[in-house]
């Protein structure tokens, strides 16, 4: 009799242990989610403010805006140092143009000559 309670208890203890753990790595797995999605934003907000940013130096230099951020970004990844900002873009298409940490391009409106995100992408 003895024996068995001693085993129904340390049954008990090991259940309550790995819920007590297991609601503890669901709380972390959500916050990470959560910190994950909110860095994503961060990216996004340096992301545009480094393209127009570079948007405006490649008037200064070239006395014209770019047709597309496809020639901003090559313009800005040449090997020379006098045009080279430090604009590192790791995430882009097969095509040549920037993409957001969502996977969609950014928007280059030619009228007023502004960068945006995606409107897929605006919560």
């Amino acid at each position: 009799m003895i024996r068995i309670k001693h085993i129904k208890r340390i049954v008990l203890e090991a259940v309550i242990y790995i819920s007590i753990i297991s609601i503890i790595m669901a709380l972390f797995a959500f916050l990470y989610s959560q910190f994950c999605e909110t860095a994503k934003y961060i990216i996004v907000q340096a992301d545009l403010r480094n393209l127009n940013i570079a948007l405006e130096v490649y008037k200064y230099k070239t006395g014209k805006y770019p047709y597309s951020l496809r020639q901003l970004i090559v313009y800005f990844s040449a090997k020379d140092d006098e045009n080279n900002l430090g604009l590192i873009f790791p995430r882009i298409d097969k095509k040549g143009y920037p993409l957001d940490p969502f996977n969609n391009r950014y928007i280059y409106d030619k009228e007023s000559f502004t960068i945006t995100l995606s409107k897929s992408c605006v919560h």
